[in-house]
């Protein structure tokens, strides 16, 4: 029982995404100027994400048409895990 419990909180630390995967994956589409102004790893559904995303987060950047946007980057847990950019 004991190292199910270990097993399971590895694999709750291991999936957790973090600011600077959010702000790859909007460097990655152009965008300039990230920042993460909120996240969150609890119930990320409720912010846009799929049920599957672990994460989302918040941030400002700059589109690649010059304009200032706000928009939120989901994150899901690895090790298939990736970020996508929701508006």
């Amino acid at each position: 029982m004991r190292s199910l419990l270990i097993c399971a909180l590895f694999s709750v630390l291991a999936g957790c995404a973090d600011e600077g995967d959010a702000c790859h994956a909007v460097t990655n589409m152009g965008f300039t100027q990230c920042t993460v102004t909120e996240s969150h790893h609890l119930a990320a559904g409720i912010y846009g994400c799929h049920r599957d995303d672990s994460a989302a987060f918040e941030v400002n950047a700059v589109n690649p048409a010059q304009h200032p946007v706000h928009v939120v980057v989901c994150c899901s847990a690895p090790p298939f895990g990736s970020c996508t950019i929701r508006n």
